[in-house]
């Protein structure tokens, strides 16, 4: 099946007649579409308080700050079971970007709690998962990479997951992202909690830019999912950071997840 125009150009983005959304998703999913393919990034941060907020909707808790050079980074494991000898992560992938916010990744051997250090600079860490492991088929304990330069983390994955759970992305160089569709959801029993999540990008290539809101969404604890999609789609350029970011809770402890989709497509010349 061939969707795509000339130069590569996925066809569904310029295509005269209506494409059903399905129809895009599955040819997208199978790969038919050059130079484009889908994005799907979630999140959670299972502990936002009244007394934190605003929050980033990310594994590590708090406010994610955006680094400003490219950093080496040193990779733990809070267990020594995440080690080759171990019951748990014995391999883990790294992605992200680099300098130029071009992507790029890596695989790393787990050493427990001693670290090691990545061969690669990352201006960005989009996500990390174990990528082969022990007879616990998980990692054991949470596993961060934490900045050499400033010792900041910049990624976590949480005890169990085998995926971080960050809803953060930045769109590499040549890529542009057509968003359609975000999602966030308070996962706490008591029937009072609300709180307020924001879509935000901000345009990384230029300095002192501002973070801009680009959707505003509440949720209540026994609403479930609150959803929104975009028509026609969000687009958003090369080297333009985004995250779920949440602006209010009605109580502490509230656990939080969310997350966005969206097409990622090779920037093509006219």
């Amino acid at each position: 099946m061939s969707c795509c125009g000339p130069k590569g150009q996925a066809a569904w983005l310029k295509h005269p007649q209506p494409i059903p959304p399905s129809d895009i998703n599955l040819a997208v999913a199978a790969g038919d579409v050059t130079g484009t393919v889908a994005l799907h990034k979630f999140g959670r941060n299972p502990d936002v308080d009244t007394t934190t907020d605003p929050e980033t909707v990310w594994g590590n808790g708090g406010v994610w700050v955006p680094p400003t050079q490219a950093r080496q980074h040193s990779i733990a494991s809070s267990s020594a079971s995440d080690a080759p000898a171990g019951i748990g992560a014995l391999t883990i992938t790294i992605q992200g970007l680099d300098t130029n916010f071009d992507e790029i990744e890596e695989d790393i051997t787990m050493n427990g709690a001693t670290p090691v250090t990545s061969s690669k600079s990352y201006t960005r860490i989009h996500r990390m998962f174990v990528l082969t492991v022990g007879t616990n088929l998980r990692n054991v304990g949470t596993i961060t990479a934490t900045a050499i330069t400033d010792a900041t983390v910049s990624c976590a994955m949480d005890a169990e997951k085998g995926q971080t759970l960050h809803a953060i992305y930045t769109v590499p160089a040549g890529k542009t992202l057509y968003l359609d569709h975000i999602y966030a959801s308070l996962n706490k029993s008591a029937s009072t909690s609300t709180a307020a999540v924001e879509l935000q990008t901000r345009d990384v290539s230029t300095s002192g830019t501002a973070w801009r809101v680009r959707r505003h969404m509440g949720i209540h604890s026994t609403s479930g999912v609150n959803q929104a999609f975009f028509t026609p789609a969000l687009k958003v350029s090369e080297k333009h950071d985004i995250q779920m970011y949440v602006v209010e809770v009605s109580a502490s402890n509230s656990d939080i997840s969310a997350g966005f989709d969206g097409f990622l497509v090779d920037e093509v010349d006219d």
